[in-house]
């Protein structure tokens, strides 16, 4: 599997956003004839640019979200934010093959976690299955009696 930050994606998210939002204006325009009346913003340049971080960096977390068993832990967040930045600008610090030993590495890590995950969950499993096995069965009806016309 493998595994590109892409800053890119999180652009294009915050680009259709824009879009629908210039959609949904579009449908509610008033007709041609009458007079158009904008919607004053009444966000500072401060809150704009707080709450434009916040919500590029939820998307970002939703992306990362995705990624098995990933933590904030694994992650330095200096060099998170850095590559922010240079993903930004489109000027990387590093190349692809200077970062292959670490994003294999931390696939590997990834592949054990989930790994013992899948072992503790099929242990609890047969443990459930054993434990319930023993007890009598509770008394089944059939479709047909179930059924009323």
């Amino acid at each position: 599997m493998k595994m590109k930050p892409s800053i890119a994606l999180f652009a294009a998210s915050a680009l259709l956003a824009g879009v629908a939002g210039a959609q949904e204006k579009a449908a509610e325009a008033p007709a041609a004839d009458q007079p158009k009346q904008e919607k004053e913003i009444t966000v500072s340049p401060e809150q704009m640019k707080k709450d434009l971080g916040y919500f590029l960096g939820f998307q970002s977390g939703q992306q990362l979200g995705s990624i098995p068993t990933l933590t904030f832990d694994d992650l330095d967040q200096e060099s998170f934010l850095q590559g922010i930045k240079d993903g930004m600008v489109r000027k990387p610090a590093k190349d692809q093959e200077q970062l292959k030993p670490a994003l294999d590495a931390f696939q590997k890590q990834i592949d054990e976690r989930i790994s013992a995950k899948a072992k503790a969950n099929l242990e609890a499993s047969r443990k459930f299955m054993e434990e319930n096995g023993k007890k009598k069965a509770s008394p089944q009806r059939s479709p047909a009696s179930s059924t009323r016309l």
